[in-house]
């Protein structure tokens, strides 16, 4: 741990040296300017540490440091950026037109196309509106047709999130008369004595079978065995490594819940097999899990539609560039085999009250019966939307398959490649029609809207994500 604050902190500080070099060194700027200027990233500097110290002493960090502090960190990643790509202009424009002061024109338009992508960031960063979203399920009852589930993830109140903003979000779920609330995980950064009042609107949430809850790595950060309880205390069910059987219409629904990966807790930790042990075999399965790196487990256990959170949607572009190299799906609704995986950008934000290109959302997920040749009926067995959904990982009208776990031993090698090969073969056929070969024979296989990209293994044994259909 100790190894590990050093090196955080020397990148932190290498980020600030860099910025400071950018707005200060190469900029020419000299005496009391050059001294205010880097004084005040100095103390800025300081207000980040002093901001995440909240989560430990709690009341006795003043809010506006750290509302300065999370609001410095949105401002310091887009200064950094921007330092980073003016280096080549600088250099380039140097060697071309010498007489130039490109040092000073660089530090001018870093200072001020940062300042203003994190105006529109701030800006973005608001009471969530309502995404509705449409999943058609083969073989669905009847009886299920239209039931709504409301999704809320990432809410992380705390640092910069308080009562109004939870309040506001109860209000606008209760709006939408859903029959599920499916609360995935990351609510809190703190702990519930210097929380509690703030998590307490959850309590007015409705719906008719109730609110589901399942931990998220920072519930482990915050102590999640005390969170577990105020969620009980709330009236929301907690479910860990289990699954409750919902009366639906007369139709039997199973509604599963998992721990996080980041548990660290004894007796905690991401349990599948447990979750689903027993199961009605004829009930379709709502799986809550706070990552979607379950996505291939929850296809193999014959999960309906698994619900996740956990990437924000990457929160702040081009962040979600580096997301992407982590977490296959960043954000929206795939189909892994015969699962659906929604994953939600995030009721709230983490750090800097800011979001670009990755709006947060309430999702509302409608069930709809799709055709399928077992049945017969419906009108599609494909995975729709209610429009097309731009944040699927790779582009427009894509989905991907893949997981940033290392092989379950408990799924067997042959399972894993009929999953596979029965969705490959279902692309190929879709897009069999555009398939053209390049220089060199070189064969690819195009999805409505985009290009797939190779899904090779990486060093560390992890799936890229493959696009294998379309919403």
């Amino acid at each position: 741990m100790a190894l590990f604050a050093v090196i955080v902190l020397a990148v932190f500080s290498l980020i600030h040296l860099t910025i400071g070099w950018r707005l200060v060194g190469s900029s020419g700027l000299t005496g009391a300017p050059a001294a205010v200027v880097s004084g005040a990233l100095f103390a800025l500097y300081l207000s980040v540490p002093a901001a995440m110290s909240a989560r430990v002493f709690g009341d006795a960090i003043p809010r506006w440091v750290t509302g300065l502090g999370f609001r410095w960190l949105g401002l310091m990643f887009y200064w950094f950026v921007l330092s980073l790509a003016a280096e080549p202009v600088v250099r380039i424009g140097a060697s071309l037109a010498p007489g130039v002061p490109w040092g000073a024109a660089a530090a001018v338009g870093v200072a001020a196309l940062g300042l203003g992508l994190s105006a529109f960031a701030l800006a973005g960063a608001r009471t969530p509106p309502v995404k509705r979203v449409e999943v058609r399920v083969p073989g669905l009852a009847p009886a299920l047709d239209g039931l709504r589930i409301a999704q809320l993830s990432d809410v992380h109140v705390g640092n910069t999130i308080g009562r109004d903003f939870v309040a506001a979000c109860v209000e606008r779920t209760n709006a939408e008369n859903v029959d599920l609330v499916a609360l995935t995980g990351d609510f809190v950064d703190g702990a519930p004595d210097s929380l509690r009042s703030d998590v307490a609107p959850l309590a007015g949430l409705q719906s008719r079978h109730g609110s589901f809850f399942v931990t998220g790595n920072h519930e482990y950060f915050s102590g999640a065995p005390a969170w577990c309880q105020e969620f009980s205390n709330l009236g929301i069910r907690v479910l860990r490594n289990e699954h409750v059987v919902l009366e639906h219409e007369g139709a039997r629904l199973v509604v599963a819940g998992i721990d996080d990966p980041f548990a660290t807790v004894p007796g905690h930790g991401p349990d599948l097999p447990r979750a689903l042990a027993g199961r009605p075999a004829e009930a379709p399965v709502i799986l809550l899990a706070h990552q979607p790196v379950f996505a291939e487990q929850a296809a193999h256990f014959g999960v309906t539609l698994m619900l996740s959170g956990h990437t924000h949607g990457g929160q702040l572009w081009p962040f979600s560039a580096l997301v992407r190299l982590v977490q296959p799906i960043v954000a929206g609704l795939v189909k892994v085999g015969e699962t659906f995986i929604y994953v939600s950008r995030g009721t709230g934000w983490w750090g800097p009250p800011m979001r670009l290109g990755a709006p947060n959302e309430i999702t509302v997920l409608t069930l709809r019966r799709a055709w399928s040749r077992a049945s017969g009926v419906g009108l599609s067995a494909r995975a729709t939307t209610a429009r097309p959904s731009p944040e699927l990982t790779g582009g427009p009208g894509r989905i991907a398959l893949g997981h940033v776990l290392p092989r379950d031993p408990r799924i067997p090698a042959d399972v894993r490649e009929q999953v596979l090969g029965r969705v490959l073969a279902r692309a190929l056929v879709r897009g069999a029609h555009r398939v053209g070969s390049g220089v060199g024979g070189l064969v690819q296989l195009w999805a409505p809207q985009a290009r797939p990209r190779p899904a090779p293994l990486d060093r560390r044994g992890f799936r890229r994500p493959l696009c294998v259909d379309v919403l």
